[in-house]
């Protein structure tokens, strides 16, 4: 697997759990607010990525 698939595959699960974890505690879920979430979570995990990436050199 090569890098990009590696995130895909993370970020899809992160997706799934963060969704199953909300309908739980959220009966009427609005799905907008999930994918907002994960939009939130998509830029956290490149900023973070990159600041390795810069640190790391």
């Amino acid at each position: 697997m090569d890098r990009y698939e590696k995130k895909a595959f993370i970020l899809t699960r992160l997706f799934i759990y963060i969704s199953v974890i909300t309908s739980f505690v959220i009966e009427n879920l609005n799905y907008k607010f999930i994918f907002y979430s994960l939009g939130t979570l998509l830029v956290i995990y490149d900023i973070g990525e990159t600041w390795y990436a810069l640190k790391k050199k």
